[in-house]
């Protein structure tokens, strides 16, 4: 039997156009006997070209506004990097790693969270991984958050309750330059405002934070806001709800109460830093 090779050769061939559906003639190659050429039109080929370059477009200014947001979402350094990816897995901690993961895939990104609920998570132990957690459901937000990069806003805050009282001191300040811009109390309750989620980390431990009247004033404001703008926290304590009502007063526990509907404890043998402790010993040979 005589050996055939395979068909090869450029040549011209009418096609149909599968976007506009239009007859034009297009350049064909075949190569081993299958061919190969335009399934579009010349201008429908244009169009599609223009629309993948602005969807990169897009892109690069959605991935550098979510990486800006990291930087400027109040969270500190040493969180930029604390995703649950991350997570050191702690077995007596997977099913509220798991919880949280939950929060973060099911919070609306591209709509306005109202009366969504809001999350808990206390430990009387400190060091097991909270901040991480509440860092964790920062960064999936916004990774998720997909929408127009011009005007966008971050859609989560981050707040430790102590440095939120103590900017709330400082801006009692009564020697202030009129020159100068100073936050004043009113500053710092309008940036929190109108956040999708506002992070309250280290909140109600009196060692860190003194209750008194201002304290419990402060908090019920914010929370209050929230509670009527119909928006969620995420609260990171040490201290139970009977703790939270010294620092933060019983109005203002009250409607937390209301908004978090579950808590979750977190238990387990050792902290982070004392599992860290312990292998920084062990592999420097000093057990």
């Amino acid at each position: 039997m005589e050996f055939q090779r395979p068909e090869m050769g450029v040549h011209e061939e009418t096609r149909t156009c599968q976007l506009c559906h239009k007859v034009f003639e297009a350049r064909m190659a075949t190569v081993m006997g299958r061919k190969y050429g335009p399934s579009y039109c010349p201008e429908c080929s244009a169009t599609q070209e223009d629309d993948e370059s602005v969807r990169q477009e897009r892109e690069g200014l959605q991935d550098a506004l979510r990486k800006r947001w990291v930087k400027e979402c109040g969270l500190h350094p040493l969180y930029w990097d604390k995703t649950f990816e991350s997570w050191e897995t702690r077995r007596q901690l997977s099913e509220k790693v798991a919880i949280c993961l939950s929060y973060a895939d099911s919070f609306p990104v591209d709509s306005i969270p109202f009366k969504h609920p809001s999350l808990w998570l206390y430990s009387k132990k400190s060091g097991l991984g909270k901040t991480h957690m509440a860092a964790a459901v920062m960064h999936r937000i916004i990774i998720r958050w997909n929408g127009e990069p011009e005007g966008a806003a971050c859609p989560v805050r981050y707040e430790t309750g102590p440095s939120l009282q103590l900017r709330v001191r400082r801006s009692y300040n009564l020697l202030r330059d009129p020159d100068v811009w100073e936050e004043t109390e009113a500053d710092i309750y309008d940036a929190l405002r109108g956040v999708p989620l506002l992070v309250l980390d280290d909140v109600g431990d009196t060692q860190k934070e003194p209750a008194s009247d201002n304290s419990r004033r402060v908090y019920f404001h914010i929370i209050d806001q929230r509670y009527s703008d119909g928006l969620p926290v995420f609260l990171c304590s040490n201290v139970d709800m009977k703790g939270l009502e010294k620092v933060m007063g019983a109005a203002t526990v009250d409607r937390l109460r209301e908004m978090v509907r579950i808590g979750h404890e977190l238990t387990a043998d050792k902290s982070y830093r004392e599992i860290i402790k312990f292998r920084s010993i062990e592999s420097e040979g000093l057990v």
